[in-house]
């Protein structure tokens, strides 16, 4: 039986965006019974004028001034009695070809499944479309391509575009009209939704274009949405400052093993779980575990995953000695008060020719250098001086560390961020002042390291 697919676009300022999202889900809506709503959060851009004369979709203006973003959602569904699947997106994204049913198809493949999001031009991490796809010809291309894998489980997605179960939403209960923003309200529906035993897919063929310029977007983002009164809020609700819902590629990529060998896998400072979630994705027969200081991050990861509350300088693991062959550190060691003592301690946790794998930022990257110089080391909320770094490390400080602890390092690599023509300068200035430097040491904002136990761990 055919579901029924509404979809609530909400919107403000995007006149020009909205017209061409519009025709494009007039063109490519391929789902037979579709409602489309045009919700205007108070635009004063001739949206208002345009709309009234479509006839094809619902118009909804919010006439009593801006509104939070999940109030909108709770309002309209309920004043318009909506049921089924309810897409809820930005105006300024252009359906791709195939992707309504791609989202319908993969909202209901299974039971239990809450909501499924999509990959864009305009989205970040694991839903950002590759830098190949330039255009919105090339995103058609790409939703075609049938050899790749097009679903799996995420912990959160990106709100531009979240296709919602009605009957989670109902079983769960609204959307919280404290959090004003939409990417706040829609990182909390999905906590709640993993919390409750929805899963939260990621489908890789529904693709949708990007058409608003990026820094249009941005302006309107933090001019109007109250970001930082919405991170107090959901710290206070969910005793998490950082909501890490995206993995980290670089270090999965570390992993070396078969997509189907059975293997133990334990990150320390494990946040809600996203990595260890994607490598279970990649890797079915893997056994993953987690451990994390925060309460909340501990118990979302707990869904999934084996877990525990725990300080790893406290040196007291409920696992057996020789369990795990792989032990994963992000950007975990420079927060520690003793980062060589806790992986001599971790070493007896792994397998003769076990692995560690860590992400370590680089203290000798030129932005700090170029800081040092004028007389500062100012640390921020996060990055390279995050104002919680207790240890601070370059290159050959982590090469010195693993050795002392009796790891042969395998593999080392290099994260780097773009630097400025002023920064390129200073880098060959400093490149005369000191022996045994080189380029790199100086342009890596972060180190990934492998690193093997030898045979006297067993």
């Amino acid at each position: 039986m055919e579901k029924h697919l509404t979809i609530m676009m909400i919107v403000f300022n995007e006149l020009k965006w909205v017209k061409l999202s519009v025709e494009s889900i007039r063109a490519m809506g391929d789902v037979d019974d579709i409602d489309l709503i045009i919700v205007d959060n108070c635009s004063t851009d001739g949206l208002r004028d345009w709309a009234v004369t479509q006839t094809d979709f619902t118009y909804v203006y919010m006439d009593e001034g801006m509104e939070a973003y999940g109030r909108i959602i709770n309002r309209v569904r309920q004043e318009l009695n909506i049921s089924g699947a309810l897409l809820v997106m930005e105006g300024h994204y252009a359906i791709v070809p195939g992707t309504l049913s791609h989202l319908m198809d993969a909202l209901y493949r299974e039971n239990g499944i809450g909501a499924v999001g999509v990959v864009s031009n305009g989205l970040s991490g694991n839903q950002k479309l590759p830098s190949s796809c330039t255009s919105y010809e090339a995103a058609v291309r790409y939703a075609g391509n049938s050899e790749r894998r097009k679903e799996r489980r995420v912990i959160g997605l990106a709100p531009d575009a979240v296709l919602l179960n009605t009957e989670v939403l109902d079983a769960l209960g609204n959307f919280d009209e404290n959090i004003f923003g939409y990417m706040h309200s829609m990182r909390d529906q999905c906590l709640r939704m993993i919390v409750g035993g929805y899963k939260i897919m990621l489908c890789e063929d529904a693709v949708l274009w990007d058409l608003m310029d990026q820094d249009i977007y941005l302006d309107n983002t933090n001019q109007f949405w109250r970001i930082d009164e919405d991170r107090k809020y959901l710290e206070y609700k969910w005793g998490m400052h950082y909501f890490q819902y995206l993995y980290n590629e670089d270090m999965i990529s570390m992993i070396e093993e078969s997509g189907d060998d059975e293997f133990n896998v334990l990150e320390v400072g494990c946040d809600c779980g996203a990595t260890l979630f994607e490598i279970k994705n990649r890797y079915p027969n893997a056994n993953i575990y987690g451990t994390d200081l925060n309460p909340g991050a501990v118990r979302i990861a707990s869904v999934f995953a084996e877990t525990c509350i725990n300080n790893i300088e406290e040196k007291n693991l409920p696992w057996d000695e020789h369990f795990f062959d792989i032990i994963i550190f992000g950007d975990v060691l420079e927060h520690l008060r003793d980062p060589k003592g806790t992986l001599e301690y971790c070493k007896r946790y792994l397998r003769d020719g076990g692995r560690i794998i860590a992400s370590i930022p680089n203290v000798m990257h030129v932005s700090v250098m170029e800081q040092l110089l004028k007389g500062y080391f100012t640390y921020t909320e996060e990055g390279l001086l995050d104002k919680t770094h207790i240890h601070l490390f370059t290159g050959k400080e982590i090469f010195k560390m693993f050795r002392s602890c009796g790891f042969e390092i395998e593999r080392i690599e290099s994260i780097f961020i773009s630097v400025t023509e002023e920064q390129s300068k200073l880098i060959d200035h400093l490149l005369t002042l000191g022996r045994g430097t080189e380029r790199f040491m100086y342009e890596t904002f972060q180190y990934l390291v492998k690193a093997k136990a030898g045979a006297e761990n067993v």
